[in-house]
């Protein structure tokens, strides 16, 4: 949940080119990471909102726009970024194995697929091969960067298979041994850690108020907190299905689930502090110490996830059934925190507005 906070902030609007091939080398610029060889090139777009990206809905949220060039033709694939974020996000250097029917899209990095069921979405694979068994059905698009593609003449591509192995991308094979994957893992975790004391900081300089607030009502207002995540449970799906068939109120959907995650976040943050304040064993509401506190009681939630992703990297069945115990756990954790913290957040932003 915190990545897309994130990506909220730093990803610009979906940059189009339509010039011939760059000079071979690599651009990396808001919005847009591209490779090119000299006589072809792969560009990779973030946006922020778009209307025609992905095939879930009108509005795509967080698009993402793959497109290859090479001379006067182009290959251009659009998804729905949530689907990454919702799916498991993007998988470095593993193989997958769709075996049973999946719903959203499969990104893959230095990891072959294999597609041996139905799968509603589109299948990109950089710097690997992709196998189709006889039972793979897939709505959308099979693309191959830099790999094969093994079909069986019974598998269905609804959007048609490209293969465009002739164009090499740099660095993705390191990301095909196991070592090199769990520590991308291992930093992608650290990213979000940081991510979030970043968060912290600015709520506890700028918000103290309203974070030592929640902190203090994670005990005072459990019941209106347990009533509140109840409520919302089945109050938000309603009203997104309700937004999603109405005329306008398709636009308002990504405004509501920014709201909602940043009181959810805010609400998270703050049992975070309270954390580290019942272990550090003091009060105050000083941005400094609810600052440390938060940053106390996020790494003690983080730690179980981190363990996980740092045990993923010895060897042996004990070690890798250790590591999804600890990654299962570290999981949970951060979900029962978010939605802990958004009844919490909420019961307590009621309360005051009663108080004005």
């Amino acid at each position: 949940m915190i990545v897309l906070v994130a990506l909220l902030a730093i990803f610009t609007a979906i940059r189009a080119y339509t010039q011939s091939a760059h000079a071979s080398g690599v651009d990396v610029a808001p919005g847009l990471v591209e490779v090119s060889d000299g006589r072809s090139s792969l560009g990779l777009g973030f946006g922020l909102l778009s209307s025609d990206g992905g095939r879930q809905g009108p509005w795509s949220v967080l698009p993402l726009v793959l497109q290859y060039r090479s001379g006067s033709s182009t290959v251009t694939l659009s998804l729905h970024g949530l689907s990454f974020l919702l799916a498991g996000g993007i998988s470095l250097g593993r193989a997958i194995v769709i075996d049973r029917p999946t719903v959203g899209d499969v990104l893959s990095a230095g990891g072959p697929v294999t597609v041996a069921a139905r799968l509603d979405g589109d299948v990109w694979v950089l710097g690997s091969d992709v196998t189709l068994t006889a039972k793979a059905v897939v709505t959308g698009s099979v693309v191959a960067i830099g790999g094969k593609v093994k079909a069986d003449p019974k598998a269905r591509v609804s959007g048609g298979v490209h293969r465009l192995a002739e164009l090499k991308l740099p660095f993705v094979g390191v990301l095909g041994t196991r070592f090199s994957a769990g520590v991308l893992a291992f930093a992608r975790g650290a990213l979000l850690f940081v991510l979030a004391a970043g968060a912290l900081l600015l709520a506890a300089f700028y918000l103290p108020r309203l974070l030592a607030g929640i902190a203090a009502a994670a005990s005072t207002r459990w019941r209106e907190t347990l009533i509140t995540v109840a409520v919302a449970a089945v109050a938000v799906p309603v009203a997104t299905a309700l937004l999603a068939i109405s005329v306008g109120g398709i636009f308002f959907l990504p405004f509501l689930a920014l709201a909602a995650l940043s009181v959810a976040i805010l609400g998270g943050l703050a049992l975070c502090v309270r954390l580290g304040a019942w272990m550090r064993r003091g009060t105050g509401d000083s941005p400094l110490f609810l600052f440390t506190s938060g940053l106390l009681g996020l790494f003690v939630v983080s730690l179980p996830g981190l363990a996980g992703v740092a045990a993923a990297l010895f060897r042996g069945p004990a070690a890798a059934a250790i590591a999804g115990v600890l990654r299962s756990v570290g999981a949970a954790a951060a979900l029962l925190l978010l939605a802990w913290g958004f009844g919490t957040g909420l019961a307590q932003i009621r309360a005051g507005q009663r108080k004005g």
